[in-house]
Parts: structure tokens; C-alpha cells; sequence
């Protein structure tokens, strides 16, 4: 069944519509305190408690715009959403950035929370739109082998590559161009996505 072009291309799609879904986990959120404790330079590198502090508030944020995202693409559809979301982080990204790399806690938590409020859209209807993008038929095989694809690509592997372009790059700023990056490759994949908001879910 998988060999049909509307499954193959939707499969495609899983993999590259969530691009921004994995560095936005992982670098804000399972990265972002050993990034602030050893990533940032002397002088400016955090305690690992101010590390998970600043974290643990943006997980706050996080958790509370999620359900609120969600109730949006329910009212307005997931693709503005995911829309306004992919924006939001690319532009957003680079400015927050800096604040979090200045070592002040102040200004990291700052950063890192407006980038949490700026990825729960994203957080709050990637998944549905995934799941919705199928069948009933093929769906959870379809949709594992295009996420799983999509988080060994753009999410698993994140930690281990900034830290090693960090070092080679002597750069700060490494993660912000990487979210940038996978936030664009969002919004191109969203191109070819059709909204499903308040579609049936199809069987066949």
C-alpha cells in the first residue's frame, strides 16, 4: 500500500514537515542545559541549577501555550499555526539567541522562553497533522516510519552536532541558525500540505 504516490508523498511530508519539531525539543529544551553550562565561554557558562532553572521556566511556558495553540488550530486551522509558529522561530531565533549567549540569567530565561511560546504552535499541532494526512488503514505505519525518519534527521542527532560545530566553529550562535534552518525547511514542506481542520478522517 505504501507504494501508492499519495502515501509515498505523504511520507515524504513526515519526514520533512517536522523538521522544526526536533531542534525545537532538543535544543530548547533536552540540549539547552549543557549548553548553557558549557557551550557559552568563560565568564559567561551557567551553574548547572541556573542551567535547569532557565530551562524548567520555559518547560512552564511551554506547557501552558501548548493547550492554548491547540484550541487555536482547532478555530483557524493547523496550517496557519504551524505557519505562525515556523515564522516565529525563524525570525525570533537569532535575537533570542543573543540574549541567552550574554550569560545573564535575566536575559537567557527571556530568550528561552519567548522561543518555547514561539515552538508550541508547532508543538501543539505537528502531530495532528501528521496523523491526519492518512488513511485509518496506513496511518500509524505510515506516520512512524516518516517521524521516526524525521527525528533521527533533524532531532536525535541535534545535541551531538551543536556541541561538535560549536567547537569547530567557535560560534554561540550555531543552535540559532540551526533552528532557523529547520524552521524554514518547515514552511517550504508546508507548502504542500492541505489543511485538515474539520475534515472526517478518511478510511481508504
Amino acid at each position: 500500500v505504501f507504494t501508492s504516490k499519495e502515501h509515498l508523498r505523504a511520507i515524504a511530508l513526515t519526514i520533512f514537515l517536522p523538521a522544526l519539531n526536533g531542534p525545537g525539543y532538543y535544543l530548547l529544551f533536552a540540549y539547552m542545559p549543557t549548553y548553557l553550562k558549557t557551550s557559552l565561554g568563560e565568564g559567561r557558562n551557567f551553574t548547572m541549577q541556573a542551567a535547569l532553572v532557565v530551562t524548567a521556566l520555559s518547560l512552564i511556558a511551554i506547557v501552558i501555550t501548548i493547550p492554548l495553540m491547540a484550541r487555536l488550530s482547532d478555530t483557524i486551522g493547523r496550517k496557519p499555526v504551524l505557519t505562525i509558529s515556523a515564522v516565529a522561530m525563524a525570525v525570533l531565533s537569532y535575537p533570542m539567541f543573543t540574549l541567552i549567549t550574554t550569560g545573564d540569567e535575566v536575559l537567557a530565561t527571556i530568550g528561552t522562553v519567548v522561543l518555547a511560546i514561539a515552538f508550541s504552535g508547532t508543538a501543539a499541532s505537528i502531530h495532528t497533522v501528521l496523523t491526519e494526512m492518512f488513511p485509518t488503514t496506513v496511518r500509524y505505519s505510515a506516520y512512524s516510519i516518516g517521524f521516526s525518519i524525521s527525528t533521527i534527521i533533524f532531532g536525535g542527532s541535534a545535541p551531538l552536532v551543536m556541541t561538535e560545530l560549536i567547537k569547530l566553529t567557535h560560534s554561540t550562535m550555531i543552535p540559532a541558525f540551526a533552528s532557523i534552518i529547520a524552521a524554514v525547511i518547515t514552511l517550504i514542506a508546508l507548502i504542500f500540505v492541505k489543511e485538515t481542520k474539520g475534515l472526517p478522517l478518511r478510511a481508504e
